[in-house]
């Protein structure tokens, strides 16, 4: 998981602790975020699975940007592509 390592690296990131696991906010130089969700209520969360959502430069959720039921790879991909708006 070294590229998750070095992503993060380039962001703020934030930790909330969820009933059954955890959220991580991220923070990209270019202004854009997301929000990454691994618990309890999250699509997928149950399964081991993730959610995302893109978080725009306002700081807003875009709401058809959620997506669930992601592995850790698709995160990854999904961060990356981001960060590079």
């Amino acid at each position: 998981h070294t590229a998750y390592r070095r992503q993060r690296q380039m962001c703020i990131r934030d930790r909330l602790e969820r009933e059954g696991g955890q959220v991580e906010k991220f923070q990209f130089l270019n202004g854009w975020g997301a929000s990454v969700a691994n618990h309890n209520g999250s699509y997928g969360g149950d399964e081991g699975l993730y959610e995302l959502a893109e978080i725009n430069p306002n700081g807003h959720i875009i709401d058809d940007s959620i997506k669930g039921w992601l592995t850790f790879g698709e995160v990854d991909a999904y961060l990356r592509e981001i960060a590079e708006y």
